[in-house]
């Protein structure tokens, strides 16, 4: 009970007062916070925060490339001041990530463990200077998939939020797997080719920066229908169209690439806009008025484009709506014919042979069933055992069950009706005028 109540506590500020300052804004997007939601934000609870505070560390360590990073990579506290004192000068942040993604190739070559160098390492080096000098050798001759797989093993990748692997000159193709809560993606200043996000959650993700990089397909940016901001530029070979369904999508850049698109595709939702160099610029500059200079936001032009093209923007975002429609009656379908199945079964069997139901299966959620064998024989006694009445209780249980059953199908089926009414309205609505605010 302790335990929980420290971990919900609302206020950290006993621990060190600079837990209620605000911390910087990070991204286009990002409102004010305190140094304890940033905290919070990298999924680290109260009694966590505690145990880095008592090695010593202040709240304004929760930078990128210091506490986040030695949390995400699965280090305790302990572990992350053995080798911070290791290399005490490690101001810059080329520097301090160096000594974080060196703690976690030796951690898995076997060099150390718990905070301490092994028998291994000793065998093998006499300082940390030859250990260092062993990884930068190896990280120049190994693609980003296999640093990757190296640094970050797969047992640590589920709880991290906050990916930065920024500046690292990575090489070639990257593909990412088992971050399971990513939200934040950062590949800013690298050498990749070619990205791979298919087995990332699409959905949760939210910030994407692949600047100044060598990408050369935009493929990798399906499904990511929930991104707020995403930085594409300086990857002067990026091909492609951006007819992309990010109704969320609040800050874009493509400058300095070769992607093409129609504008009537951008989504409704952007604040700011930045497309120098690219054939979009050519467009919309010719809506500038006499002695006007464009600078670098190109929204308010964007808007101007929507003004005298109303109707391709209200084309293009019907059949977003459209397409919407289908993939949700789609999946209505598919679980409609999932539930009607199960409840057939289920009311087979409830019909077939009640009280044998009791012991032999039993009603997980309404889609799913749980085959009970090890107790048959004791349940078997026990409802043996039962008066007429106990045994009449447990009917009434089956049939409520039952009941239950049947609402969430009738649930299922209301709901394809009001998708049926959305597709009205959506036929009807308006786009509003965009006017330069």
């Amino acid at each position: 009970m302790e335990n929980m109540q420290e971990e919900l506590r609302e206020n950290w500020a006993e621990l060190h007062h600079d837990f209620a300052k605000v911390y910087k804004r990070l991204y286009h997007f990002s409102s004010k916070r305190t140094y304890q939601q940033k905290w919070e934000e990298y999924g680290i609870n109260y009694s966590q925060a505690r145990q880095w505070i008592e090695q010593g560390f202040e709240p304004g360590d929760i930078t990128e490339r210091g506490i986040a990073y030695w949390f995400n990579l699965g280090f305790t506290p302990p572990e992350a001041r053995f080798w911070s004192s290791l290399f005490p000068s490690s101001s810059c942040i080329q520097f301090s990530s160096l000594i974080l993604f060196l703690a976690s190739y030796a951690r898995e070559k076997g060099y150390c463990q718990d905070g301490f160098f092994t028998a291994k390492y000793w065998e093998k080096f006499n300082s940390k200077e030859k250990l260092e000098q062993e990884y930068l050798t190896w990280k120049k001759e190994v693609a980003a998939q296999e640093w990757l797989d190296t640094v970050y093993p797969l047992w640590i990748r589920a709880k991290i939020k906050v990916l930065n692997l920024s500046y690292l000159n990575l090489q070639d193709n990257l593909h990412l797997k088992g971050f399971s809560q990513l939200t934040h993606l950062d590949l800013y200043g690298n050498q990749l080719t070619s990205l791979d996000l298919s087995d990332l959650p699409k959905e949760k993700l939210l910030v994407l920066n692949v600047r100044n990089n060598k990408i050369i397909d935009s493929s990798f940016l399906q499904g990511l229908v929930n991104l707020k901001e995403l930085d594409l530029r300086n990857n002067e070979s990026l091909t492609g169209s951006l007819a992309m369904k990010m109704k969320r999508l609040r800050w874009l850049s493509v400058r300095d690439t070769n992607l093409d698109t129609d504008l009537e595709h951008l989504p409704l939702s952007l604040e700011e806009f930045y497309c120098w160099g690219t054939s979009l610029a050519k467009e919309l500059e010719k809506y500038l008025q006499e002695g006007e200079k464009v600078g670098n936001n190109y929204l308010f032009l964007l808007k101007r484009w929507r003004e005298k093209n109303s109707e391709k923007v209200k084309e293009a975002q019907l059949t977003l709506a459209e397409e919407r429609i289908v993939k949700l009656e789609k999946e209505l379908a598919e679980k409609t014919e999932e539930l009607e199945t199960e409840r057939d079964y289920f009311l087979r069997e409830y019909s077939n042979n009640r009280e044998k139901w009791h012991y032999e299966r039993r009603l997980e959620s309404f889609n799913e069933f749980f085959l009970v064998t090890k107790l048959e024989k004791k349940l078997r006694k026990k409802f043996a055992s039962l008066d007429s009445e106990q045994r009449k209780q447990l009917q009434a249980e089956v049939t409520k069950q039952k009941i239950s059953l049947i609402k969430n199908y009738q649930w299922l089926k209301d709901k394809y009706q009001r998708l049926q009414q959305e597709e009205e309205t959506i036929a009807q609505m308006e786009i509003p005028v965009f006017r330069q605010s």
